[in-house]
């Protein structure tokens, strides 16, 4: 039971880290189509989105 809760987790941050490349592609793309406003706030926002879950998928729990 535990084992299937650990991969379950597990899917769920690799899901949010994509979605948070998707924002920093599209916030890279609209400060390309100069609408830098919006694309500094997505590009924030994936950093915001991914910081703990990076952290959390690359700690070691002994």
């Amino acid at each position: 039971m535990k084992n299937n809760k650990v991969k379950y987790a597990k899917s769920l941050v690799i899901t949010s880290l994509i979605v948070s490349l998707g924002a920093l592609v599209f916030g890279v793309y609209k400060i390309f189509t100069n609408d830098f406003l919006i694309g500094i706030a997505f590009i924030f926002g994936a950093i915001a989105m991914s910081w703990n879950d990076c952290i959390n998928l690359f700690k070691n729990d002994k």
